[in-house]
């Protein structure tokens, strides 16, 4: 199994900071009590709950099957370069666990459309070996 973060890596007490982490955390939120064909909230998510949702956290306390997270980064991203991306925090956080991971940073790429697709193939590939 394989787990493609897409969501941002931020310590809790920095994504209250980033717009890009509010609003991807809270677009995947149900109403408390909603069924499972109810659609997302659009409502803020407790901070005390973003920590559920942060891939740097989930991974350290994972307990399920075994998983191996890949996460690629252009280093020209601007979201890098102003720390509301933080893949150095990921992979920390998978060598303190032992969880296998894979972390590509690309030279020269940013966080644009030609960015995702130059590499999308390679990780549609990567994901598709993993459920064989």
């Amino acid at each position: 199994m394989s787990w493609h973060v897409f969501l941002p890596t931020c310590k809790n007490d920095e994504i209250s900071h980033l717009p890009s982490g509010r609003v991807s955390i809270n677009a995947f939120q149900k109403p408390e009590g909603a069924d499972k064909h109810s659609l997302p909230a659009r409502t803020m998510l407790s901070p005390s709950k973003w920590k559920n949702w942060d891939a740097t956290e989930l991974v350290k306390v994972y307990n399920g099957p075994p998983l191996e997270v890949f996460l690629d980064q252009g280093d020209a991203d601007q979201f890098l370069k102003d720390n509301q991306l933080l893949p150095d925090n990921l992979a920390g956080a998978c060598r303190s666990v032992n969880f296998p991971f894979i972390l590509r940073i690309r030279e020269g790429y940013d966080h644009s459309y030609f960015y995702i697709a130059t590499f999308i193939e390679e990780h549609i590939r990567y994901h598709a070996d993993k459920l064989q």
